[in-house]
């Protein structure tokens, strides 16, 4: 990643991103998923252009699901992060039934991130 101007996070080794003039791009590999965002299409396009360069990978869209975490984007334009359907599996293994009444996320929205 190194040769592409992607800097490795230093806290989380499967993080990289890279900034150009206010613009960022991210990349998170694990094993052999690679899941690429950014705040500017065209950029990510680039970068996605790069990766194919110097390594075999296939671009998939817009990714529905990685690593059991599902990723939706509503109208309101912020990504949304759920793993309902993992819980709802292991409930489902450990033949616990779902509570009919919803639990709000106890995670709080960063402002600006």
């Amino acid at each position: 990643m190194n040769l592409i101007n992607f800097v490795r996070c230093s806290r989380e080794p499967c993080f990289y991103y890279l900034t150009q003039n206010g613009l960022t791009v991210i990349v998170i590999v694990y094993v052999d998923d690679i899941l690429v965002s950014g705040n500017d299409h065209t950029l990510v396009k680039k970068c996605c252009e790069k990766l194919e360069e110097k390594f075999v990978v296939r671009c998939l869209g817009y990714p529905s699901t990685f690593l059991v975490i599902q990723i939706s984007k509503p109208s309101s334009g912020k990504f949304v992060l759920s793993q309902s359907k993992k819980i709802k599996s292991m409930l489902e293994e450990l033949g616990v039934k779902a509570s009919k009444s919803s639990c709000l996320s106890p995670i709080i929205p960063l402002a600006n991130h």
